[in-house]
This record gives structure tokens, sequence and C-alpha cells, in this order.
């Protein structure tokens, strides 16, 4: 004779401190352990896999085989059975024994934000007018670096991260979020949405962090009103795997060189061309840098080079650099070249009517834009330049300039990338490299996403606003 009682019940997973109550009918108990194993297994599956929104979780728990699994031996003794209701954010975990006979159910009311079972927050809201133009950019790699947080100190050392991995330097426990529909790409019901990032630098002592944050849409306004707001969650004691996904955040990039690396290799946040490299790590724009000292250093990949767009492809290519006091030789920074008289080039240019110019040039000399002047020497500048298969556009510190007459795109596809050099030997860099990126093939970035990009590097403390921690 089966027992019906009905009892509260506090359901604790993970964190103590994050407890959710539900109330279930007690028939079986073998039933209800096995709907309770499938809570369990439900809330490890969706927060190892960054099923955080209500659209992925509808998917995921309502189709085979994440919705069922059988326990016990052979045919097994029972199993549950999952089933995610979008519209009412609820998780119902059915325990069934024998296997397709329900006898007890445990329902989880709003599961998406159960999931979020990290202890504390901080808001991260972009400040007015920093969007250029107000306007609103889809997939934009924001730059988050705070230069010391005792809050974001790993446990040991005083703070709340609770997942620090030494070994790999990486706080496992730390991921962004966005709350609304409109940051998380503007699809309805998308909200919440877990955010792809990539960490650059992190001080376990001091709370010092550089991320990389994939914003599925970003805005600001004149009065700060309707800003984007994402969230930096962390202390999750539980964690034992990176929370970091750099091929979200870099999805629609071939190249992106942080050029922080200590020792060869010069790694490639996209994990298509990492770089040799003998250069000397130094401060930078953001975090640290590679300098080259003219003679001897460089960085290169003469084999194997993939994804790199061909040289005559509508391309974006953007550059942080800065120059050596009183060195007005040609240098070359950064090249993509085939080696057979096509490529494209950044660096310092002494000829002709572009003496002391720095900007982009075709293997050969055709100059196709930068500045008329020589920056000034030891510090950052920002350098991109745009082709759209017609007009060659170059941008010094986030501004258009003049654009140069425009000669036809040479044909070739790069098979070899030189940091200091345009052939690995001749034009050698004097100064500082950092953060190179080239854009997929037939990607052209606006002026307003440059010009936004530049606001966000070069003054990040004055971009967004950091808020006070929560308790979450």
């Amino acid at each position: 004779m089966l027992l019906m009682v009905t009892i509260g019940y506090v359901f604790s997973y993970l964190i103590p401190t994050k407890q959710k109550s539900v109330v279930f009918p007690i028939q079986s108990t073998q039933a209800f352990f096995i709907a309770q194993s499938g809570v369990e297994f439900a809330v490890r599956l969706a927060k190892d896999n960054g099923w955080t929104s209500k659209g992925s979780l509808n998917t995921n728990f309502n189709t085979a085989p994440n919705n069922t699994r059988t326990l016990g031996p052979g045919t097994g003794i029972g199993s549950f059975l999952l089933s995610y209701s979008s519209s009412t954010d609820t998780l119902t975990s059915a325990g069934q024994v024998p296997t397709g006979t329900e006898r007890r159910r445990i329902v989880v009311s709003n599961f998406s934000t159960f999931l979020s079972y990290y202890s504390y927050v901080m808001p991260i809201t972009v400040n007015a007018n920093q969007v250029s133009n107000n306007v609103t950019l889809t997939n934009f790699p924001m730059l988050v670096n705070i230069t010391a947080n005792n809050n974001l100190r790993t446990a040991a050392n005083g703070g709340n991260i609770a997942s620090y991995n030494a070994a790999t330097g990486d706080p496992q426990d730390l991921i962004f979020e966005g709350l609304d529909d409109t940051t998380c790409g503007g699809v309805a019901g998308s909200s919440p949405c877990k955010l792809s990032h990539e960490i650059e630098l992190y001080g376990p002592t001091t709370g010092a962090l550089i991320a990389w944050v994939n914003v599925p849409s970003i805005t600001s306004t004149a009065t700060g009103t309707g800003d984007t707001v994402i969230y930096m969650y962390y202390g999750n004691g539980c964690m034992s795997a990176t929370t970091q996904n750099p091929g979200g955040v870099w999805a629609n990039y071939s190249g992106v060189w942080h050029s922080g690396n200590s020792a060869t290799p010069l790694t490639d946040s996209t994990g298509n061309n990492n770089l040799a490299t003998n250069s000397t790590q130094v401060a930078g724009q953001i975090g640290f840098a590679q300098s080259y000292n003219g003679t001897s250093q460089l960085a290169s990949k003469t084999a194997g080079v993939v994804n790199i767009p061909a040289n005559n492809a509508s391309q974006t290519i953007s550059v942080w650099f800065s120059l050596a006091a009183g060195d007005y030789n040609t240098r070359s920074g950064v090249s993509f070249v085939n080696g057979t008289n096509s490529g494209l080039q950044f660096g310092q240019r002494n000829s002709g009517t572009t003496s002391r110019a720095v900007g982009f040039w075709q293997w050969g000399g055709n100059f196709l834009g930068g500045t008329q002047t020589n920056p000034t020497a030891a510090t950052w500048h920002y350098m991109v330049y745009t082709f759209d298969g017609t007009t060659h556009r170059p941008y010094f510190d986030g501004a258009a300039l003049a654009t140069a007459t425009t000669p036809a795109a040479q044909t070739g596809t790069p098979s070899q990338i030189y940091f200091s050099t345009y052939d690995g030997t001749d034009e050698r860099w004097s100064g500082g490299i950092d953060e190179v990126r080239i854009s997929n093939s037939g990607i052209v970035r606006s002026a307003n996403w440059i010009a936004t990009e530049y606001n966000n590097q070069s003054a990040p403390g004055t971009f967004y606003t950091l808020g006070a921690q929560q308790n979450n």
C-alpha cells in the first residue's frame, strides 16, 4: 500500500547557502531519490554546458538523451524523466519505478535563476556616449580591465574567488552574464545568457583582471538611460573546469594576438596561428606587450598559416603600437605576406611624400593610408585598416584618416606572418606591438565600431562603471 504524505523539502545542491524549497508528495522513497537525482543531474549538466537561457534549457532538456537516465543494473530499477517549460521557467523531474511508470516528481521553479549559484555579483555598466554615436553593435569583444579589487582576490588571499586553478592561473568560478533580452541579442526569452569570455591576465593576490567579454548587443545613450549592463558572477567553490570560451569571444576573427606571453610561442586566441618569438615582454597598452629591438627580434610563422584573408578580400586589421624615440627609419611592425610580391604591411615609412608616416602599404611600397607625421614616441597608439573591396581606409586613435590613392588590391593569400619585419630579415620594428587582430574575411568594421574599440581599450575605466559587490 502506497503511503500518501505531502511534506515540505528543502533541496540544497552544491552550495548550502543557495537553497530552494520545493513541495512534493511522497509515495515511494525509491522514486523520490530517483527524481532528486534527476534534478542534480540537470543542474550539473546545464552548468557544465552553459545552458542558462530559457531557450537553451528548453531545447536540451526536452530531447533525448539529456532528458532521461536509467538507474540500476541491467535494464534498470527505475529512471528519471526531465522536462522544462520555458514559459513558466520550471524543471520537472519525474521518478519512474519501474521505468516508464511515474511515481514521484520534483518541480523546481525559476530554474534558470537557480542555475546562477554564484555567491556574488558585480554589475558593469557601459557609460553614456561611450559607444560611438550611440549605435548598437553586435558581438562586441568588450575589454574589462580592473587594476585591483579585494573582492576578486582568491579565497586564500582574503577574496571571494573560490575555485582558482593555480596551475593555469584561471579563476574558474568567474563568469559573465546578460540579464535582459536586448543585451542577450534581442530575441524574446533569450535572457539570462552566459557571455563568452577570455581572461588575458589575473592576479590572485591583488584581484587584478583583464578579460575580454563577447557582448551580443552593446549600446549607450547620451543620457546614460538604457546603457548596456553586464554582470560578473563569482564565488563558487565547486567549479572544477575552466569557464572561459575564447572561441566564443573571437568567433569573427582569423587572428588575435594579445602579445602578453612571457615566452614563445606568441599565442593566437583563435587557435589558428601561434607565432615563434624572441621578443621582450614589456608593459603594454593592455596588460603586457612585446618589444622589438630593431635589429634581431621578431615574431613569425612561416609555414602552416591558416585562415588569414587574401590580400584582395574585404577585411579589418588593428594593432596597438609604440615607437622608439628618435627612430625614423622604415620599419615593418606587422606583415601578412605570401613571399611572392604580395602582402599587406603595417609600419613606419621614411620615403618620399610618406616620410615619417605610420600606416599601411602593399608589398612593393604602394602606400594605402596613414598618418602624415610621426606619432609621439614611447606612447601607445591605435591603428586600424579596413578594405571593402574598393577603398583602403586607415584609422588612427579611433578617428578616420583621409584615404590614399587606392591601388588595386594584391591578390595573394598570406602564407607567412611577421611581427617586426616583412620578410624575416629586413625593416625590423623598434618599439612595442600589442593586441594585433585580423577579422574574418569579408568583415569590414565600421567607423563606429573602431571608435568604440578605441574608447574601450584606451580608457576602460571611463568606458564603463564597475558596481559594488552584491550578494547573489
